[in-house]
């Protein structure tokens, strides 16, 4: 059964939103800010993840290491993460420690000192965390931002989370600091409550601890979306590896779109498990590739899913047209109620597993909240069960075309040049 929600709008804009789960002594207390990657200019490209990593390296109550020092010696941890579209911190503490993760909080994101020592000495550590990523030839790595450079030639999604060396090195403590006072205002964050805490409780000491933040007006939503694309793209990226790393990816719209809820579904036939077509068909029956998972990026604008696989060469052709051959499969013929129901059994399981900690709990109120709407985070099972296989067919067609895929191939060095696929230049797509 779903938790009732406490919610309040503060004097100042901040949104707070409670969910009380007794079932241990542990609370998770999550501040969520509409500021990630997309919102980024020139002047402060890889900075929002920078804000992320100097928010809490000190204030005028507490110096650089005071703050994760007080969370952990009152039984807490202490995170944060950056997206595209959001930035949140995170601190879960036992119970008796509530108070802490409050104060501490609270202290970092309103009086944060962004001292020019403390920056300059994270410009490095946030640069190598950059080359970490991009080392990895597969998942979220370098072939993940160059397929969304590929992917998107209008919309800031284009550009990675990390930002490019240059500007992490050079950019001037004034521009990172002006750039966070424009997004970092009541108006534009909430702040999540989840675990075991009275919802009258937890929303006193949250107005207690963050009333006092400044309101301001909050800062223009408005950003560049894609256009239709019109014909395939390929971009093949030679490189020290011994296999092929493929991704195929296809753009939608709004993650709160219905038709992205079918697509959820759709991915999770076509490539999510064991029993998807992909893996029973291409991996095991074909032998096309060793390894397939599917990425996504689902914002509140556009979203794009991606078939993250693993080839080799002389592979590459007839697995572009089995995977075509798939979706075909979905959008041709229905796929069966059976398989429907087991997919979308499969999916709500998952998700309702997946809260079991408060932690998830206040990610998932978080994430719905950036989208617009608190409450998705609950309706993800009643949303996702009344999807229909009629439903996915249209889904199937109207995304999943080859003209509107754009593919990514890191080849090994030693292959030479890579043609595009066969099938991308039988089906170009209009002109």
């Amino acid at each position: 059964m779903t938790r009732p929600l406490a919610t309040r709008i503060l004097p100042n804009g901040l949104t707070v939103v409670v969910r009380e789960d007794r079932k241990a002594p542990v609370v998770t207390v999550n501040l969520w800010v509409r500021v990630g990657a997309n919102h980024e200019d020139d002047s402060v490209l890889g900075w929002s993840h920078g804000i992320e990593h100097l928010m809490f390296k000190g204030t005028a109550r507490r110096g650089p290491g005071v703050a994760a020092r007080e969370v952990r010696d009152a039984g807490g941890v202490l995170n944060a993460g950056t997206g595209y579209e959001t930035t949140n911190y995170y601190i879960t503490v036992p119970t008796r420690s509530l108070r802490v993760a409050f104060n501490v909080q609270a202290d970092a994101i309103q009086n944060s000192a962004f001292d020019e020592a403390e920056l300059d000495r994270e410009r490095s550590v946030i640069i190598e965390e950059n080359r970490m990523y991009r080392d990895q030839p597969s998942g979220f790595g370098h072939t993940w931002e160059k397929l969304m450079s590929l992917a998107f030639e209008v919309s800031n999604y284009r550009r990675p989370i990390g930002g490019p060396d240059e500007s992490l090195r050079t950019t001037p403590r004034d521009a990172i600091v002006a750039y966070r006072d424009r997004r970092y205002v009541p108006g534009n964050a909430a702040l999540v409550i989840a675990g075991d805490v009275a919802a009258a409780e937890a929303l006193a000491l949250a107005e207690a601890a963050y009333g006092g933040w400044r309101a301001a007006p909050v800062p223009d939503a408005a950003l560049p979306v894609e256009p239709a694309q019109r014909a395939a793209r390929f971009r093949a990226a030679p490189g020290p590896v011994a296999k092929c790393y493929v991704k195929m990816g296809w753009r939608a719209g709004p993650e709160t779109d219905r038709d992205t809820y079918a697509i959820l579904v759709l991915v999770r036939l076509l490539a999510r498990g064991r029993s998807s077509w992909i893996h029973q068909e291409l991996l095991e029956k074909r032998g096309l590739l060793s390894e397939v998972s599917v990425l996504q990026e689902t914002g509140s604008r556009e979203s794009i899913f991606v078939l993250d696989m693993v080839t080799d060469l002389d592979a590459l052709d007839p697995l572009v047209l089995g995977v075509d051959e798939g979706i075909a499969r979905f959008r041709d013929a229905l796929a069966t109620e059976e398989d429907l129901e087991r997919a979308k059994n499969f999916m709500v399981r998952s998700h309702v597993l997946a809260q079991e900690t408060v932690d998830a709990q206040a990610h998932a109120l978080g994430h719905a909240f950036a989208r617009g709407d608190v409450t998705l985070a609950d309706r993800y099972p009643e949303i996702v069960g009344s999807i229909t296989r009629d439903d996915v067919r249209r889904v199937a067609g109207a995304f999943f075309d080859l003209p509107q895929c754009s593919i990514l191939v890191h080849h090994p060095e030693a292959a030479g040049r890579v043609e595009r696929p066969a099938a991308l230049v039988r089906r170009p797509g209009p002109s």
